[in-house]
């Protein structure tokens, strides 16, 4: 949860966002040089115009960062893509003609979801079935999930 209470982010002591300090070290420095210093941005101490608008910005770039990890499903989407189709080519020998964000594919690789040679592996197999996307890789039959087995005792068979 992002604290939107300037007062509160102070008391607390929440360090600036990285990109708020540069944008308004930024903007103090052009307004310096090109607006006759119009906008008298001071980032000396607390309370100044500075700090209040780094609080400003702090809160737009930390919901920024929130909507570009939750909304930016491309690179998810794209290695999804990828790796479906890699299951074809895999399955099929279908040609993989696609476009995705650079090195994808490699992404997949260091995942171990697809082999060098473009070949999906077990563990894609499976990504792709917890994503609805697949069948189950792994034989089910083999797993017995709390059954008793009856053993077979020989001095009960006369």
């Amino acid at each position: 949860m992002i604290e939107t209470n300037i007062t509160r982010r102070w008391e607390k002591g929440i360090a600036h966002h990285f990109r708020s300090v540069e944008l308004v070290k930024d903007i103090k420095e052009l307004d310096y040089k090109f607006g006759n210093d119009f906008l008298c941005i001071k980032t000396g101490g607390d309370g100044d115009n500075g700090e209040h608008l780094m609080y400003l910005l702090d809160i737009y770039f930390e919901n920024k960062d929130i909507e570009m990890n939750r909304g930016n499903t491309l690179k998810q989407k794209d290695q999804i893509h990828l790796l479906e189709k890699c299951k074809e080519f895999t399955d099929y020998g279908k040609d993989i003609h696609i476009f995705t964000y650079p090195n994808c594919g490699w992404d997949l690789v260091k995942q171990g979801l697809v082999t060098e040679d473009q070949k999906i592996t077990i563990a894609g197999r499976a990504a792709l079935w917890f994503l609805n996307k697949g069948e189950d890789p792994t034989d089910s039959k083999s797993v017995n999930f709390g059954k008793k087995e009856k053993k077979n005792d020989s001095r009960n068979n006369i």
